[in-house]
């Protein structure tokens, strides 16, 4: 028999009409919570192996317990998605989910796989996207946490870094956004090389395929702006004459209330906002001198990541040791979102060349 499981329901409704019943027996011209619960049980226990006493007790409760997480969750997220689960191809990624988190009952694994598959329930069957869910729920059971946590942190920090951009320059802003986003993931037991091969065995990464450049690069290039010394008042008229375009683009220095600096964190983001406030662009060379030649040192910058951060020293060790020569893949990156959001509770926004 296959072990492909289909209900078929028979509501009377009006033209696109939504059904709704009491509890969580919930329909959407289609399959109910409990048709979809159902569903789940008969898949597990006609095909997960035939287990003796006592294990074959733990892994039905398990694989019970992870349907109902998933259940609750999708029902908050996107009830309609329960339709999906007459298709082939997601009970078969949910058997897989069920199957894995029933032999491990490793929590942190059963919410990660509940996460992919939830995405998976609401991605194109056959997409791209689809097919890289399917291939990052069967590699997350070899993948530990501070693997997860490596590939969050490699597409933050280098793929979307723009979500550690501020809009509008502030020490409070950048701090909320680096605990936030960066520190729940410095979290490394081993940095060497041989952590970046295993995650190229596992088609999450590119083992030396790039260089990043050091932290001190990094964060000199993207932050120049926001890590600012501060210029007097002489020191800006000497560079600027325009008073307008000094209220758009001048505010009081971060570190220093006596002093000035441009409200913009770098090169890109002082042009973005050069085009938006429609200045001419012709006077970007004489801002980004002034970006230049203010920026603070890497010593000072340290030590006040140091004090904001402290797994700070642990990232720049950690850095250095083949960090930003890896290259994430796009499995990676579907593994790294998925874990973004179970530790931040976050959605990130899919890539487009995710979707294609």
């Amino acid at each position: 028999m296959s072990w492909f499981k289909s209900k078929s329901i028979d509501l009377e409704s009006g033209n696109g009409s939504t059904n709704l019943q009491s509890g969580r027996d919930i329909v959407f011209n289609g399959l109910s919570y409990q048709d979809v619960k159902d569903i789940a049980n008969d898949i597990f226990k006609d095909n997960f192996l035939t287990l003796k006493k006592d294990a074959a007790i733990i892994a039905e409760k398990r694989a019970q317990e992870i349907t109902v997480n998933l259940l609750d969750k999708l029902m908050v997220e996107n009830p309609q998605a329960l339709n999906n689960f007459n298709d082939p191809a997601i009970q078969d990624s949910l058997f897989t989910v069920q199957k894995e988190y029933a032999k491990s009952g490793d929590e942190e694994l059963g919410m990660l796989l509940v996460d992919l598959l939830i995405d998976r329930c609401q991605s194109e069957n056959r997409s791209f996207h689809s097919i890289l869910i399917d291939q990052a729920i069967k590699i997350s059971v070899n993948i530990e946490q501070y693997h997860l946590d490596i590939l969050t942190l490699k597409y933050i920090f280098f793929l979307n870094r723009d979500m550690l951009i501020i809009d509008d320059l502030s020490l409070k802003g950048f701090n909320e956004k680096f605990l936030t986003f960066i520190e729940p993931f410095i979290n490394f037991k081993n940095g060497n090389a041989n952590v970046y091969k295993y995650l190229q065995a596992q088609n999450c990464g590119i083992s030396e395929s790039s260089n990043g450049g050091s932290i001190k690069m990094y964060f000199e290039k993207h932050f120049m702006g926001l890590f600012s010394k501060g210029f007097t008042k002489k020191e800006l008229d000497l560079y600027l004459k325009d008073d307008e375009i000094k209220s758009k683009l001048i505010i009081t220095n971060l570190f220093n209330q006596d002093l000035f600096q441009i409200n913009s964190c770098n090169q890109e983001d002082l042009l973005i906002k050069l085009k938006f406030l429609e200045i001419d662009e012709s006077i970007f060379k004489n801002h980004l001198e002034l970006i230049r030649y203010n920026k603070m040192s890497w010593e000072e910058i340290y030590n006040y990541m140091r004090g904001l951060s402290k797994n700070f020293m642990m990232l720049d060790i950690f850095w250095s040791q083949g960090f930003s020569n890896f290259e994430i893949t796009h499995v990676g990156v579907v593994l790294a979102q998925a874990n973004f959001k179970r530790k931040t509770g976050i959605t990130l926004e899919v890539p487009d060349w995710l979707i294609r």
